[in-house]
């Protein structure tokens, strides 16, 4: 193969990769690299198209070859960490990219691309130093500034990330994810009226990205139109974290008719806090005539099994009884046409097992004050889990205050707060008691108050109609909504928002006021 000929097929292989065909990319370049073996350049093409195509092994196979080859070639050494950061190997591929740096320290896309190892590997710092640098030499990049943006937005410097945002959008006014990205800022913010434009924005280029439609919702929500949240929110059976609960059944979705004594099957899809707060829809359900089957995770099932309007209890992984018609637990508010003005509140609507109260009134012993139950923190998976979790530290004042025995709730990781915490005679660590929902409600029967975080708990003191100070961050869940103290949700909770982003101190200082 003569030289054109050789570069005629090398810029097919170019073209196929940029046509978004990394496979068909590959072949071509794997006939150059069998007819040329010593080409370092067309190793690395071939590596990036294999990358591309999802085969790092075969990809650093590649790159290795071309770093024989070329030992100083930054781009074989570039690509060979993006390789590796693919695979997950952050070490490999930080030591990749800082060989790429050294052989070329003025390439602002080596230094975005070790920007964003350093992030992954925690160094905040370094990425964000990193960052800057990138858009220092390349102003008109949009890339750096939406990341950036996000790791200042893990530390709740919102005013910077906001400002970052809105210039990354004026730069790509045609990009869908610039406007999504910003949206997200803006109600990170409190900025609902900015946030629901850009979603808006986002839709209107893309009309068929389905998180910017979901993200609408919940920022509709949050806001209060309802009406248009529900619609939104629908988007998420599209979006991929919700995929793995979209199931499909061979029985028709229930859309709010009749049941004339047939049977409808309410299904938990997302975390235990969601399938308390929706399941006091099944009593709506059965005023409609229908026979109601919940499935729900295992452990939630000794707590709602005195719940009004369910006639039969599921776990899920089961094998699910016959039924004529489905509906996910966050489908109800929408199919009931739910506004603030008319959440069905008939509280309590969870009570706990007669014996298990008894149980845990033997277990507490004599009171020694008012007995408030408290958790800091939910699950650590949750990706909104370091906003929503204030963790055990910004709570110890709260452990001071006179006359009050505190029961300490806190289960899975977030409790491992205690190990280093100097706590008081009048604290009582009970989660190792606490084998399922059934038996949290049974402890919570027996307590005066609850102090909690954003959790399940908090829906479970409040279904049961009980005292419960919820702590809230700057940027709450949808169903909290702004501003307010209140709930139509649950009558019993109070809401302490904080006044300034990733500040817990002041909603503690209200709670311990009202304590006192």
């Amino acid at each position: 193969m003569n030289d054109e000929a050789f570069e005629s097929r090398r810029q097919a292989g170019r073209d196929e990769l940029a046509a978004g065909r990394p496979q068909a990319a590959a072949a071509v370049f794997r006939a150059l690299a069998d007819a040329r073996p010593a080409h370092a350049g067309v190793r690395v093409e071939l590596g990036v198209a294999l990358s591309q195509a999802g085969d790092q092994t075969a990809a650093l196979v590649e790159f290795s070859r071309a770093v024989d080859l070329a030992p100083r070639d930054p781009l074989a050494h570039a690509n060979m960490g993006l390789a590796f950061e693919r695979a997950g190997l952050l070490t490999e591929a930080e030591t990749a990219m800082r060989l790429a740096r050294q052989f070329a320290p003025d390439n602002p896309g080596i230094a975005f691309n070790l920007a964003n190892v350093a992030r992954k590997l925690g160094r905040s710092a370094e990425a964000e130093t990193l960052y800057r640098e990138v858009i220092a030499r390349d102003p008109q990049a949009v890339a750096p500034r939406e990341n950036l943006a996000a790791l200042l937005i893990d530390d709740w410097r919102l005013v910077e990330a906001r400002s970052l945002l809105r210039r990354a959008e004026a730069l790509a006014p045609h990009d869908a994810a610039a406007s999504f990205n910003l949206a997200n800022a803006e109600r990170m913010a409190g900025d609902l009226p900015a946030a629901i434009a850009a979603y808006e924005r986002a839709i209107a280029k893309a009309p068929d990205r389905a998180d910017a439609h979901f993200n609408l919702g919940f920022a509709a929500l949050l806001a209060g139109d309802w009406a248009r949240g529900w619609k939104e929110f629908a988007w998420r059976w599209a979006t991929p974290a919700q995929k793995p609960f979209a199931r499909r059944f061979d029985k028709p979705r229930w859309t709010g008719e009749d049941g004339a004594g047939r049977t409808l099957l309410l299904r938990a899809e997302q975390g235990l806090g969601d399938a308390i707060q929706f399941v006091r829809y099944a009593a709506l359900a059965g005023a409609r005539g229908w026979r109601v089957t919940v499935e729900a995770p295992a452990t939630l099932l000794p707590a709602l099994a005195r719940t009004p309007g369910i006639d039969a209890l599921v776990a899920q992984g089961d094998a699910l009884p016959a039924f004529d018609a489905e509906a996910p637990m966050l489908d109800l508010p929408g199919i009931f046409g739910t506004t603030p003005e008319t959440v069905p509140a008939d509280i309590p609507y969870v009570a706990p097992d007669p014996a298990r109260t008894a149980a845990w009134a033997a277990k507490l012993g004599p009171r020694r004050g008012a007995r408030i139950g408290l958790v800091w923190g939910g699950n650590p998976d949750f990706p909104g889990d370091r906003w929503r979790s204030p963790g055990l530290k910004p709570l110890l004042p709260l452990l001071g205050l006179a006359r009050i025995e505190w029961i300490g709730l806190q289960v899975g990781p977030r409790r491992g707060d205690l190990r280093d915490a100097n706590l008081p005679g009048s604290f009582r660590d009970v989660a190792d008691d606490l084998t399922d929902m059934g038996e949290t409600a049974a402890c919570l029967a027996n307590l005066d108050a609850v102090v909690v975080s954003c959790t399940s708990v908090a829906h479970l003191a409040g279904a049961m109609g009980l005292k419960t100070h919820l702590l809230l961050s700057f940027a709450p869940d949808w169903r909290w909504m702004l501003e307010r103290a209140d709930t139509p949700w649950y009558p019993t909770l109070t809401l302490y928002r904080q006044a300034l982003a990733g500040d817990w101190s002041h909603p503690v200082a209200a709670v311990m006021a009202a304590l006192r």
